[in-house]
């Protein structure tokens, strides 16, 4: 379905001309012949298996691809990408019709199926809107992981509702859900047909085998794709087995005349049954959803195999896919969207425009009214094993490793997304995921916030997270610089896209600069930084800071946070130079007398001339006296260190009056914020000391609370005491005459 794991062929080389749309495209004409005649033999099964899977008859498949390659190609938006019914879809419509009516199969249409019909036209309609608003950006902020569950949920569930078609079963039932599907399957089997059983095997093992590495080595298996190769084994099966001998249902059925296959959208059922409101507004809500994040979502995946690498445009994407639906539901046509594999099929086949998907269009027209007989040789069971290839395919083992190597978070999404979506529906499934996702980042930003002492809160880094990231947009001699100076994560990744965006022909190299204050960068968010490289249009590209950064996985597209250092520096350096420095508190320990004096002094000199009020804070001692243990009170503390108190005044507050010292006593990490709080304090200054052991462990522990807990921005000076040890030949008599300390002095 969504080609995002699939390469393109290595040895294709693309000419110098890249190709366009429009009048000026048909001078690749003779490509364009040739893969819209290839797409379409893969097309014919795949559109009728969907519209099987979504409770209808094959015709209805074939309606909506001929509407799609008819309009798609006058709208563009995508240059290389093949729209039709597509199989990430069919689950929901079946479930729409089942809550609107019922729900059809591959002989009967459904009481549902013309309702269904109304929220298509509708759901094309808001696209419409939505994309001539320039909203269609929007559909990026799912996750990536939670649109890849989505899928692999859609896969399953294709998976298991094949599997009456591949067994054969003429009379499956009408199971609804998940379970309901599962607890079938011993029924069907019994119901099985032998003969279909075989050709469905078959189909299934030849298709596995032209996928696999092996077969793609050789080149029948290259040049044809496995879908039709199934189909080339199933049809001489058939007629072999004599299906249409054992029962008629067993093949493909459509109508004599085609046209009476249309039907018309039952606007006055809906509108005139308030029941049908809630389920069609459900319905509505889910396929606008879905459809928009499926279509926007392919057309990307898309642009990363075109050889020729062009870029989709969002908005006029969408906006096709909305006048596709539109007309689709007229005529009695299933939804509309880009389709992964027939649009692989078209890049391998060798097409270059959307010319390709308006052949695809006529050569389905020719089979529906020229040829049905030929649409009749195809086995139900063949395309039974089609959409159990493709539920495969979209749920691949190989996916939640994939996942699991960018990281155990992206794991867990994806599966939970998967479980969600099976077991209740595609919409609940996509919202439980991105909650998720935002639990997940909050935990993210709560850890970071820790980080800075939470002078950065868990919330202000959360709300960062929907707002532009970009801060700064500089352009410079052909060089334009974007800072993330911000969270980058799915939410607010798009506006990373829309700076890049129609460039002007001045600008020559494009850099991405990741700063420090950069908390976190999520796995979509890395794929779109990446993406940035095909959007400019060949121009150098550069990221800067976002190898600094921690990788939570083993891939380059990983969740990253910031390095701690990195982050809590930058912080710092915002708070200092959004926050003027009035008054600065700075503790000392006055057990090294002449090193903490020195040391006053020179942070009073570089603080050039500001008010210091010096703070010195012991831990209240015992003292043994015969009426007991007796705490030690400070004005016991200023008798007992009275010499080192006058030498420090001496040293630091001559012809300094803004300075002043004040002594306490208590824990000192609350002791110091608190003076710092009633002081009015705009910086915090630690001064340690050299000390080995438990001492040494004992401040680190003070020194890091401080530097986590206080409100305003914290200077550590490591090794404070030797540092000053350095200047003692120049420091005389501390206690007798102020020292000769060199202004401008690195205490860092």
């Amino acid at each position: 379905m969504n080609p995002t794991h699939q390469s393109a062929d290595a040895g294709r080389r693309p000419p110098e001309e890249t190709p366009t749309n429009g009048i000026r495209g048909l001078k690749h004409w003779r490509h364009d012949l040739v893969a819209g005649i290839v797409v379409s033999l893969v097309s014919l099964p795949l559109s009728c298996g969907i519209a099987i899977a979504s409770g209808a008859p094959p015709i209805y498949g074939l309606i909506s691809a001929i509407i799609a390659g008819l309009v798609y190609p006058a709208l563009g938006g995508s240059y290389v990408t093949i729209s039709g019914p597509a199989a990430g879809l069919a689950p929901a419509l079946a479930a729409i019709m089942v809550t609107m009516g019922g729900v059809g199969d591959a002989h009967t249409v459904g009481a549902g199926y013309h309702r269904l019909l109304v929220v298509i036209f509708f759901v094309g309609l808001l696209q419409i809107l939505v994309a001539r608003t320039g909203l269609a950006k929007f559909a990026a902020i799912f996750p990536a992981a939670v649109v890849e569950g989505m899928l692999a949920a859609i896969g399953v569930l294709i998976f298991v509702k094949a599997l009456p078609l591949f067994f054969g079963v003429v009379e499956p039932g009408k199971p609804h859900g998940f379970l309901d599907y599962l607890g079938h399957i011993p029924t069907w089997w019994e119901g099985r047909t032998d003969q279909a059983l075989a050709i469905g095997a078959v189909t299934l093992a030849v298709m596995l085998l032209a996928a696999s590495s092996k077969g793609q080595k050789l080149r029948a298996f290259r040049l044809v794709p496995p879908h039709l190769w199934g189909v080339l084994v199933a049809v001489p099966m058939g007629l072999l087995l004599g299906l249409r001998s054992i029962d008629p249902n067993l093949l493909i059925t459509v109508p004599a005349n085609p046209l009476d296959g249309v039907g018309l959208p039952a606007f006055s059922e809906v509108f005139g049954d308030s029941s049908l409101w809630w389920p069609a507004t459900v319905g509505l809500v889910t396929l606008l959803l879905i459809d928009g994040v499926e279509s926007l979502a392919t057309a990307q995946a898309v642009d990363r195999i075109d050889p020729f690498k062009r870029t989709s445009e969002p908005d006029r994407v969408l906006q096709a896919m909305g006048v596709s639906n539109m007309l689709s539901s007229f005529v009695g046509g299933l939804t509309v969207i880009p389709g992964g594999v027939k649009s692989k099929t078209n890049i391998e086949a060798g097409g270059r425009t959307l010319w390709s998907n308006f052949v695809n269009a006529g050569m389905l027209l020719i089979f529906l009214f020229v040829a049905p007989g030929l649409i009749s040789l195809i086995p139900t069971a063949a395309l039974g094993a089609i959409l159990v290839y493709t539920g495969w395919r979209m749920a691949h083992p190989s996916i939640a490793k994939h996942m699991a190597a960018i990281g155990s978070e992206q794991l867990a999404l994806y599966v939970g997304t998967i479980v969600v979506t099976v077991l209740t529906d595609l919409l609940i499934g996509v919202l439980v995921g991105t909650v998720a996702k935002l639990l997940i980042l909050s935990f993210y930003a709560a850890r970071e916030s820790r980080v800075v002492g939470g002078r950065l809160t868990t919330w202000a880094i959360v709300s960062g997270m929907f707002r532009d990231p970009v801060k700064e947009r500089r352009q410079s001699d052909g060089v334009l610089t974007l800072d993330i100076d911000g969270p980058l994560v799915c939410f607010n990744a798009f506006h990373l896209r829309d700076h890049v965006r129609d460039l002007s022909s001045e600008v020559s190299k494009v850099i991405v600069n990741v700063t420090g204050q950069a908390a976190i960068i999520d796995h979509t968010a890395c794929d779109t930084v990446y993406a940035v490289e095909r959007l400019i249009g060949g121009r150098e590209f550069v990221v800067l800071g976002l190898s600094e950064m921690l990788s939570m996985g083993e891939t380059n597209d990983s969740l990253r946070l910031q390095q701690e250092h990195r982050f809590r520096d930058a912080v710092l350096d915002r708070l200092y130079a959004a926050r003027p420095i009035h008054k600065v508190v700075c503790a000392v320990d006055l057990t090294v007398s002449n090193h903490a004096a020195t040391a006053g002094a020179c942070i009073a000199d570089q603080l050039g001339g500001l008010p210091v009020v010096f703070v010195y804070v012991t831990e209240p001692r015992n003292i043994s006296t015969s009426d007991g243990l007796v705490t030690e009170a400070a004005e016991d503390v200023r008798s007992r260190m009275q010499g080192r108190l006058e030498q420090f005044r001496g040293a630091v507050f001559t012809d300094r009056p803004g300075c002043r010292l004040v002594i306490r006593t208590g824990d000192p990490v609350a002791e110091i914020l608190t003076l710092v709080r009633d002081e009015g304090a705009d910086l915090l200054v630690l001064g340690t000391a050299s000390k080995e052991g438990i001492r040494r462990m004992m401040l680190g522990s003070v020194a890091e609370k401080l530097v986590r807990r206080s409100h305003v921005p914290t200077l550590v000076v490591p090794e404070l005491a030797r540092a000053s040890a350095r200047l003692e030949p120049v420091v005389a008599e501390v206690a007798d005459k102020e020292p000769e300390v060199p202004l401008g002095l690195d205490l860092t």
